[in-house]
């Protein structure tokens, strides 16, 4: 199920959704963990990545059009550019943003738990339990009492 479907609450069945919180709070608390996992994974990659191609370029530094003893940020550049280092980074940022989403279904799930003690205090305060009229059968309603008070006061004045 997505976030969405996992966020609704059926105010019908309170019992039900009170029930299964702790399954939805443990099942957005893992795909989060497993995102930063796998986050924390390709930021080491990424590292390594980086780290071995610094010290290829320190070897030759010629082979990629520097100086014999190139600047750091000379090097950073380089790096930068590198296919395979963008290729890597590029999966590092795409684990970053699955880890940021699963963040906020665990966060809207744990909010969930707050709308579903607001519905039951809904519930027990007689909330749903009160019929609600339109205008319309307001009025009808109204006028039907207005015309049994006229009736009234015409008995008592004869």
């Amino acid at each position: 199920m997505s976030i969405a479907e996992d966020k609704l609450v059926d105010i019908h069945n309170l019992h039900i959704e009170d029930q299964k919180q702790p399954s939805l709070v443990e099942k957005w608390g893992r795909r989060f963990a497993d995102a930063k996992k796998k986050k924390r994974e390709l930021e080491r990659k990424v590292e390594v990545a980086f780290s071995n191609l610094v010290n290829t370029i320190r070897q030759d530094p010629e082979e990629f059009g520097l100086d014999k003893k190139p600047t750091e940020t000379s090097i950073k550049n380089i790096v930068l550019v590198d296919k395979e280092y963008s290729k890597v980074y590029d999966e590092y940022l795409g684990a970053k943003y699955e880890q940021d989403i699963m963040e906020v279904g665990r966060d809207t799930i744990s909010d969930r738990r707050a709308t579903i003690d607001g519905e039951i205090k809904l519930y027990l305060s007689g909330y749903y339990s009160q019929t609600t009229r339109s205008g319309e059968e307001f009025q009808q309603d109204e006028l039907k009492r207005n015309k049994d008070k006229q009736k009234r006061l015409r008995r008592r004045d004869k």
